[in-house]
């Protein structure tokens, strides 16, 4: 009874952690989730200090912190450059940001170390926990009924519109998907499918094709996309919204492609202008042009929107930090490669040893390519916290096998005695 009771309490502050942010977003009207965020990390933070002392690893704490000064260096020294170049930089938005991103980064730190040393089973428990109560939030959204916003058109129950709450689930979708039995496995893919359709959100109809990809064999992948082809053409649903937003060209009248359009226009603007420099953290669509894109998207709306996310995180990320940014997209890719090719394995039942916490930081990590490159909400969201969580988590990792590995080599001295 007790470990159950400590698994419910832990998956309660794991779906805290994800809606909270969200809910005061919408509550609050604020302008971003930063502040959620923000209480979130502090309260991770403050959890740390109550347990270091217990049984958490120096050792980890310091290589943890490392990244967090080397990572803060860089962009205080980037920053502070491009203070002295830009006059229309905005100071007070970049450091006030970089406060709040020194807090993120401790508590995503502080989240990696916690979850390092919590039990595998209360690991599972707790994200499967998650995943349920998110499934059962988009029953909600579906009936248009949440008790936080008076958008009811497009809320879904903790999020305001289902992209946000696409970004939050994807993650615990991919990460059930890859644990469970093949036809529970469907049958979580198509219910996904289904309420995506439903919710009319082509950002979670992309990550749910990325993660049927990922976890179904090829085999059946095509019986399934053979089947899915008929319901479509069999069906009453209205396919009008994912038609308009294919046309990914300037005529295109959605504003959500004119929006992910403009965010790498002014990308590539930014890149261009300040000759691979970039404008500076927190600095996109302050510094440099806005792009003829915008204006059409002010015309249509009567607002710029997305000025200052650019639709997506990677656009922004380069226009802030230029080819260092590229460079780091890369390096992303890179890595979101293997962590496809280790999920697929653990999912075709190859890999027999693996833990729960490495699948869930690794499904973080694999799933934050939607907020990179499909659509993103800023820096300071749930899916951001544990996307820097699993970086923090995967060094901590990468230090215990090298410790190992070091363990195991011989003496050579000893070999020769």
């Amino acid at each position: 009874m007790k470990t159950s009771l400590s698994s419910i309490v832990m998956g309660g502050i794991l779906l805290v952690t994800v809606v909270f942010p969200s809910i005061i977003f919408m509550v609050f009207h604020a302008s971003s989730m930063a502040t959620g965020i923000l209480v979130v990390s502090l309260l991770y933070f403050c959890a740390f200090v109550m347990f270091n002392v217990a049984f958490l690893s120096h050792r980890n704490f310091f290589l943890c912190s490392l990244l967090i000064v080397a990572i803060m260096l860089g962009v205080l020294t980037h920053g502070l450059f491009n203070y002295l170049i830009n006059e229309d930089f905005d100071a007070g938005r970049f450091f006030s940001s970089y406060l709040i991103l020194f807090i993120y980064f401790l508590g995503a730190a502080s989240f990696a170390l916690l979850m390092h040393h919590i039990s595998i089973v209360k690991t599972n428990f707790s994200v499967n926990l998650v995943f349920y109560v998110l499934l059962l939030s988009s029953i909600a959204g579906i009936m248009k009924y949440s008790p936080f916003s008076a958008n009811l058109e497009k809320s879904v129950l903790f999020f305001s519109e289902p992209s946000h709450f696409a970004l939050s689930f994807l993650p615990f979708l991919l990460y059930v998907a890859v644990i469970s039995a093949s036809g529970k496995r469907i049958l979580f893919i198509l219910s996904s499918y289904l309420i995506a359709l439903l919710l009319e959100n082509l950002t979670l109809v992309i990550g749910i094709t990325l993660i049927t990809s990922l976890v179904i064999p090829t085999k059946r992948l095509f019986l399934l996309a053979l089947i899915a082809i008929i319901l479509i053409l069999f069906s009453s649903l209205n396919f009008d919204y994912y038609v308009s937003r294919a046309d990914l060209s300037a005529d295109s009248k959605s504003l959500s492609t004119l929006v992910f359009l403009s965010g790498w226009e002014r990308a590539y603007q930014s890149l261009a202008d300040t000759f691979g420099l970039g404008v500076g953290f927190q600095q996109f669509g302050i510094i440099g042009k806005e792009g003829d894109l915008m204006g059409v998207i002010e015309a249509m709306s009567g607002e710029r929107l997305n000025l200052l996310d650019g639709g997506s995180i990677a656009p922004k990320f380069i226009g802030e930090f230029g080819v260092l940014g590229v460079i780091l997209l890369l390096t992303y890719l890179t890595y979101f490669a293997k962590s496809i090719i280790l999920l697929h394995k653990i999912s075709m039942e190859n890999v027999p040893h693996f833990q729960f916490t490495e699948i869930f930081f690794h499904a973080c990590f694999v799933m934050y390519s939607v907020d990179l490159f499909i659509r993103g909400t800023g820096y300071f969201s749930s899916s951001g916290f544990f996307f820097v969580a699993s970086i923090l988590w995967m060094a901590i990792k990468q230090e215990h096998k090298q410790q190992m590995q070091v363990a195991k080599v011989p003496d050579a001295q000893a070999i020769l005695r």
